[in-house]
């Protein structure tokens, strides 16, 4: 019985999402050309087949409530992305093949990707979430750490320093130096005392600025993302 209802629910969902594509084609396109018509078929023939027409309806509902919005990567290969207004790039003029987003041999769900200002994003988060509340959503986030040699190869980028020099400096720094402080590191290493007044320059602004030395910048979170 369960897997009767599953079969009936992916059905209607399907049905849905191919109205929903030939509306978005007019909309897009104007009228429906023999080539747009046969790329739509073979991309819902494949979702369909996926069993992925849901993920799309979810993404389409999304965007329907955050128009001002970026479907990014991928997602641009899919004329059914660009119907549905996920995706804003028209695939078959640029030659994107769907098979780069999703394929026969995939078995888990294709990678969609949106971008929202900055200012809209909370009100797009709260409709999500009371759309779908928990189980069905959940914020993630990504941290990135940087270790004394990464940390000032990027604080060095932001300053403008050249790329030969802050590949000259960090590649001084040995890998695993222990939570070493920077003065300690430079007063002890051989290999890097000889550039010890570059290093401090390119250092200088993130570290010096701390009250708290190299707390915060070395080994420290770079940011988390939400996703």
């Amino acid at each position: 019985e369960r897997a009767l209802l599953q079969s009936v629910r992916q059905r209607l969902a399907f049905e849905q999402l191919r109205a929903l594509a030939y509306t978005g084609a007019e909309r897009r396109y104007g009228m429906v050309a023999p080539v747009t018509r046969d790329r739509l078929e073979h991309e819902l023939a494949i979702i369909g087949m996926k069993g992925f027409a849901d993920y799309f309806l979810v993404v389409h509902d999304i965007v329907a409530h955050g128009p001002t919005h970026c479907g990014r990567g991928s997602v641009a290969n899919s004329v059914v992305s660009y119907c549905l207004g996920i995706t804003h790039v028209e695939p078959l003029g640029a030659g994107l093949l769907f098979e780069r987003f999703l394929n026969p041999a995939r078995t888990d769900p294709p990678d969609i990707d949106l971008d929202f200002p900055w200012d809209e994003r909370d009100q797009v988060l709260a409709y999500v979430f009371r759309r779908y509340p928990f189980p069905r959503a959940a914020m993630v986030a990504n941290h990135n750490c940087f270790r004394l040699r990464g940390a000032l190869r990027e604080v060095a980028k932001v300053h403008g320093r050249p790329a030969g020099e802050i590949r000259e400096v960090t590649r001084r720094i040995p890998w695993y130096h222990e939570g070493e402080p920077l003065d300690s590191l430079l007063a002890n290493r051989a290999a890097v005392i000889a550039n010890a007044d570059m290093l401090l320059a390119v250092a200088d602004a993130a570290v010096r600025e701390r009250t708290s030395g190299q707390a915060g910048l070395f080994g420290g979170d770079d940011h988390a993302e939400p996703t």
